[in-house]
């Protein structure tokens, strides 16, 4: 008699990374579920008005680059006045750009973290934003 088992091995995180989710009307013309991204530097955008909002998220990635699960991530603005994280859908969050300025966003999970560089200004009725990762 032969029986076949299977082993789950959980691949370690070895980095943290933050994607964006890009709003699909800017991306193919419709609504609907956006499609994520994580660049290096994100934007520049411009959003008509004088806030901007983006659901974002960080995962954990191996020593291959693979997505891994973490535990909820530590999100911590050096100025809650220009950036405020709040609670979004599941392991999304809601980072909304309240002023013109710049400000870091600190993301931690299980001992790694990554630093954000959120820098926006205005433009006539638009809010400029761009979003840079250091690496």
């Amino acid at each position: 008699r032969s029986s076949t088992g299977f082993l789950a091995v959980r691949r370690p995180a070895a980095a943290i990374q933050v994607s964006y989710r890009l709003d699909p009307w800017l991306v193919y013309g419709t609504t609907g579920a956006g499609t994520w991204t994580s660049l290096p530097v994100f934007g520049p955008v411009t959003q008509r008005g004088r806030t901007f909002t983006m659901p974002v998220r960080a995962q954990g990635l191996d020593v291959t680059g693979l997505p891994v699960p973490i535990s909820p991530a530590t999100w911590i603005s050096s100025d809650p006045g220009m950036v405020l994280v709040e609670p979004g859908d599941g392991a999304e969050l809601k980072l909304t750009v309240q002023r013109a300025g710049e400000s870091g966003v600190l993301v931690a999970s299980q001992g790694f973290s990554k630093e954000l560089v959120i820098k926006a200004a205005y433009m006539g009725d638009d809010l400029y934003v761009e979003i840079v990762q250091k690496p």
